[in-house]
């Protein structure tokens, strides 16, 4: 029932994966897939059920109680294991969406938007010597920063190990183009919706003549040793520690990690990438 080989083949080398989802979701996710796989659930099938974990995480969160924190860490343990589903068995079944990278994006919006609104709540009625709530605001802030440059970087090295430099600005190309010919469709709401958002967060992006050029086979020969230090503290890292804190009702073990130890990382690893980027340059931006 359960293969090694078919485990690999839906899922990613480390080097591309976050550590915690490599370790511990992604094979507990096929798990969950292979126990389930007899019955008719899709990749938006998971994704929802990640959806409502992380929903009903929240509302616990929000109570503020340690009882009630315990929960919500169990929960949120519950949205990564299935978040981590969603691609897997899109792999195994090849049921996969047509917007279904939209679909994903979509939920881990929702979910961090929903944790990090009611883990300010839930903060604010307990008992802390100081405003222990509003440093939930920046780690909110951290998540998000972080797990943005980690899938910047992450996709930039994919398209550069498909020898295609300029991929990113034709990936958001095509999506513009499906949503004018959505926009000239009836219904299909919701797949308007989410191309909408994922256009309307992805509107800042770089145009091609205004991003840095790198020699191709340099670029993924150097960068597949730096993309794993990214991962460490990409979204799957904060929710971990965020749930461990919750579990043991001891938050300072999440705000010492997102507020200190990972924007330490980030400034580390940010020279690194700056440096090894700069001895590979073939075209400067256009300023």
């Amino acid at each position: 029932m359960f293969s090694k080989k078919e485990y690999k083949q839906c899922t990613k080398e480390f080097r591309l994966e976050e550590p915690f989802d490599f370790f511990i979701y992604r094979p507990l996710a096929y798990l969950v897939v292979k126990l389930t796989y007899k019955l008719p659930l899709t990749p938006n099938h998971f994704s929802l059920l990640a959806l409502i974990s992380a929903l009903v995480g929240a509302y616990f969160m929000s109570l503020g109680e340690k009882w009630a924190f315990a929960i919500a860490g169990a929960c949120i343990i519950a949205f990564s294991i299935f978040d981590c589903c969603d691609g897997m068995v899109a792999r195994m079944k090849k049921n996969g969406s047509k917007f279904g990278m939209q679909v994903d994006m979509f939920v881990d919006l929702i979910s961090n938007v929903a944790l990090y609104i009611c883990l300010f709540i839930g903060l604010g009625k307990q008992s802390y010597s100081y405003p222990i709530e509003y440093f939930s605001i920046l780690c909110a802030l951290c998540i998000f920063l972080h797990a943005s440059i980690y899938q910047y970087f992450k996709k930039q090295y994919q398209y550069y190990t498909d020898k295609n430099p300029v991929g990113r600005q034709r990936e958001l190309d095509y999506f513009r183009r499906e949503f004018e010919l959505l926009k000239k469709e009836s219904g299909h709401y919701f797949d308007k919706m989410l191309l909408k958002l994922f256009l309307l967060f992805t509107s800042a992006q770089k145009k091609d003549e205004k991003m840095d050029i790198y020699e191709v086979e340099k670029y993924s020969q150097y960068n597949i040793s730096i993309l794993p230090l990214w991962s460490m503290i990409a979204g799957s890292s904060h929710l971990t520690f965020l749930a461990l804190a919750l579990l043991l009702n001891e938050m300072p073990i999440y705000l010492y990690f997102a507020l200190v130890v990972s924007n330490l990382w980030l400034i580390l690893v940010y020279i690194i990438q700056n440096s090894v980027n700069s001895s590979i340059l073939i075209k400067k931006k256009a300023t």
